[in-house]
């Protein structure tokens, strides 16, 4: 694979990927995709994490974010990143293309949620985990 590729969703064809849309806990996330996301890259599709599990840095176009419990992550098509894990991490990760948010919401543009929107917004929110028994 060339350096700082850009992945796009035929690199995940063999998970049953529902027309551009992908979803995932992030341990089997990263089980099944270990050896295509271990070094630097970008999409051309929007990603969103939410780590429940597990400590680190995710670098995001040469910024570096603290990941820990309750970290969350939204990406843009295009944006440069790569992962550093300090401890073992879990929590989802989804996927879509442009035109998959268009078909099912076509009411409000993916302009209008500003954590989309990186040169205004940060790419990192910590939300707070609770247990629930």
């Amino acid at each position: 694979m060339p350096k700082n590729p850009i992945l796009n969703f035929s690199h995940f064809k063999d998970q049953n990927i529902e027309a551009n849309f992908y979803s995932n806990r992030f341990v089997d996330h990263l089980l099944k995709n270990g050896d295509t996301i271990k070094s630097p890259h970008s999409h051309d599709f929007y990603v969103c994490v939410l780590f429940t599990k597990g400590t680190g840095t995710h670098q995001i176009d040469f910024n570096f974010y603290e990941i820990k419990p309750g970290s969350v992550f939204f990406l843009t098509p295009g944006q440069m990143h790569n992962w550093s894990f300090k401890e073992a991490v879990d929590g989802y990760i989804f996927f879509h293309s442009h035109s998959f948010y268009e078909e099912h919401y076509s009411q409000k543009s993916l302009a209008n949620f500003p954590f989309y929107l990186s040169y205004f917004s940060q790419e990192n929110i910590i939300i707070i985990l609770r247990k629930y028994l």
